[in-house]
């Protein structure tokens, strides 16, 4: 609500929402008949906090600019494919690599969170 009201996302960050998209929809692929029989519940509470957090996102990346410049920059500074390709590629790699290192953006803040960041570097 605070997103909408100000129409900005202000210091809001992406991290959570896209992590627990992400927890939700594997769950619910872990609760298919065909991974794992007879998981009806765990596939209607994923699949509800999948579409919440769709909402969510869709909230975040409607009043977030970065997403726009990234297509407004690509479409009018890049005229080939493959330097097109090259740049969104780069930042695919990127926030993929975010998109796993987002669960420790909650918890660095403590020591917990820098030993579970030292391990998952060493593995």
């Amino acid at each position: 609500m605070k997103i909408i009201k100000a129409k900005s996302v202000q210091a809001f960050r992406p991290d959570p929402f896209v992590a627990t998209i992400l927890n939700c929809s594997l769950w619910m692929f872990y609760g298919l008949p065909i991974v794992h029989p007879d998981s009806f519940l765990l596939i209607t509470i994923n699949g509800a906090g999948f579409i919440i957090e769709v909402v969510f996102i869709t909230i975040f990346f409607t009043y977030s600019t970065w997403s726009t410049a990234v297509v407004a920059v690509t479409l009018t500074c890049f005229h080939t494919y493959a330097s097109r390709s090259m740049v969104v590629g780069l930042l695919c790699i990127v926030i993929n690599i975010l998109m796993y290192e987002s669960p420790l953006t909650v918890m660095v803040p403590n020591a917990l969170g820098t030993l579970s960041a030292i391990v998952q570097l060493v593995l």
